[in-house]
């Protein structure tokens, strides 16, 4: 079709990420959410592997904060 040149695009997600990141545990008090990503992407990548992390770390990860925000209120 037509063709893209993406050289550099994980570069830049990444460090979209990252500030994205860093601006949220700067903005809220608890860092809860951030420190359940942080854990459970590691155990994740550990357990699964580099390849195929992702999916189970995202699940797991909303799982907990869905379960924990019944009982708190992030605003």
């Amino acid at each position: 079709m037509i063709p893209f040149d993406l050289t550099g695009i994980d570069f830049c997600m990444t460090a979209l990420f990252i500030i994205i990141f860093m601006d949220q545990l700067e903005k809220n008090k608890d860092h809860f959410p951030a420190v359940v990503g942080i854990v459970i992407a590691i155990i994740c990548l550990i357990v699964f592997g580099s390849q195929n992390f992702m999916l189970p770390s995202l699940i797991i990860s909303s799982m907990i904060l869905l379960v924990k925000q019944g009982g708190t209120s992030y605003e």
